[in-house]
């Protein structure tokens, strides 16, 4: 009887072997899941950022900069009508 089990045992593909090989196996694909997880994540981040930083481009932005400049820098004055010999 002890004779057919262990032709049974040397049959059966449970094996250590065949465990340790299934066990690497499945912690790859964990570790891909994981990896691909992180970049759609940080693809999603990325995607938000450049819709943040590219979404409300105004024609007009540059001519809203320079009055904020003369608003704040120069205090409001007008350098461009000031006399030759004026400084800003």
């Amino acid at each position: 009887m002890t004779e057919r089990l262990e032709r049974k045992r040397a049959k059966d593909p449970y094996q250590p072997k065949f465990y340790a090989a299934i066990t690497k196996e499945k912690t790859l694909e964990m570790e891909m899941k994981g990896v691909i997880k992180d970049m759609i994540i940080y693809f999603a981040y990325l995607a938000i950022i450049i819709i943040i930083c590219y979404g409300s481009r105004d024609s007009n932005a540059f001519r809203q900069k320079t009055a904020i400049e003369k608003a704040v820098i120069h205090a409001g004055m007008n350098c461009e009508i000031l006399p030759t010999g004026d400084t800003c």
